[in-house]
């Protein structure tokens, strides 16, 4: 049993050392969503719903950061009517490696939970609107 609980310990040391190119990503808006304004309110709900602090805001960008334990991540998110995408802008702890870029594990999953958390409220906000239909469906442009 002890030597379960050592294994279990040395692969989790190994999985959180490893590391990944450093994902650049975002998503399209869905059609119905009418504003910037919205699609900014939805970055920033999705940041405070992933425990990112906004570090600074102007027209189409926000600054984040996210800390946890020793690890640092701060990240530069554009936005526009269509769409959005999470940068990497710099990180303390997280095995980032210039020459390679890559970085831990844990910026990855950082990075894809807070994209999702943006596309989960740009869905509410879809959900709570009045119908909109988009170009293609069921009809040609």
């Amino acid at each position: 049993m002890k030597q379960l609980v050592i294994l279990s310990v040395i692969l989790t040391l190994l999985t959180s050392c490893s590391s990944v190119t450093v994902p650049q990503v975002g998503a399209t808006v869905p059609c119905q969503i009418q504003s910037v304004e919205q699609v900014e309110q939805a970055v920033i709900a999705g940041l405070a719903a992933q425990n990112w602090q906004v570090i600074s805001s102007s027209s189409h960008i926000v600054e984040a950061r996210k800390t946890q334990a020793q690890m640092n991540a701060m990240v530069h998110i554009a936005y526009g009517y269509r769409g959005f995408s999470i940068e990497y802008f710099d990180s303390t702890n997280m095995n980032y490696d210039i020459g390679s870029d890559t970085i831990g594990l844990t910026y990855e999953k950082w990075v894809y939970r807070l994209m999702h958390a943006i596309e989960k409220t740009l869905k509410q906000e879809v959900a709570q609107s009045p119908p909109v239909k988009c170009y293609g469906e069921d009809t040609p442009r």
